[in-house]
């Protein structure tokens, strides 16, 4: 049975159940260093708590760039694919909000370079 990482903090901002592991059956709530530990050792209910706790920031971050639902979507799985790929990196305590706000920043800059978002004026005058 999955434990979690070995400590827990009461401070944190999410509650999760940890699928029952808790023996006395009490929520338990885990810092987004724990989650990254945990999701780093290939835990999957920490990953899950990790995309949950921080996708609609991811998102926003693309949104606000001026990006499409599309390209939105795009810029969101590619911050998730490289956090998955350097969960190891941010075991050093950096603040993983402010590393995935970092990378759909740098993404969604990558994707207005890639293709520049036309107004509807410039997209033939009609809106």
């Amino acid at each position: 049975m999955v434990t979690g990482p070995p400590r827990a903090d009461p401070e944190a901002q999410t509650t999760i159940m940890n699928g029952g592991a808790s023996s006395n059956g009490r929520e338990t709530r885990w810092t987004a260093r724990d989650l990254v530990a945990a999701a780093a050792l290939g835990e999957r209910w920490a990953w899950d708590e990790l995309v949950g706790r921080y996708a609609q920031r991811v998102w926003d971050v693309a949104r606000n760039e001026g990006l499409s639902a599309d390209a939105a979507a795009e810029v969101s799985a590619i911050t998730w694919m490289k956090c998955a790929d350097r969960l190891d990196d941010l075991l050093d305590g950096s603040p993983i909000d402010e590393w995935l706000i970092a990378v759909a920043g740098d993404e969604s800059s990558r994707r207005h370079q890639s293709f520049p978002v036309r107004s509807a004026a410039g997209a033939g005058g009609k809106r």
